[in-house]
């Protein structure tokens, strides 16, 4: 507090005194609120960019995914496929005649 705004309150008397020291603690608390609420903002900011980054993640992941069940299942078909030809070629041999 400055020298001259307490050579002022004196001249308020104690209510005066009283009411000066009432406001800077109200000030005091009204600064460390809005030091909150500009922290809380920041905080808020970070958080929904790691949220957008997140969501771009989870697509990709999304689509990668996709991508290897389409895959797989292409694999699983094609393996079924030479299992049974495989199967068929050996129920052949078994009828095919002997020389």
């Amino acid at each position: 507090m400055e020298l001259e705004t307490i050579k002022y309150l004196s001249t308020l008397g104690v209510g005066g005194v009283i009411a000066g020291f009432m406001f800077l603690i109200y000030r005091q608390d009204h600064q460390k609120v809005i030091k909150l609420e500009e922290n809380c903002v920041q905080r808020e900011a970070v958080l929904v960019q790691i949220l957008q980054k997140n969501a771009v993640a989870s697509e990709a992941l999304t689509q990668t995914i996709t991508v290897l069940m389409a895959q797989t299942q292409t694999s699983v078909i094609q393996q079924s496929n030479d299992m049974r030809m495989f199967i068929e070629r050996l129920l052949d041999a078994r009828q095919a005649p002997h020389h």
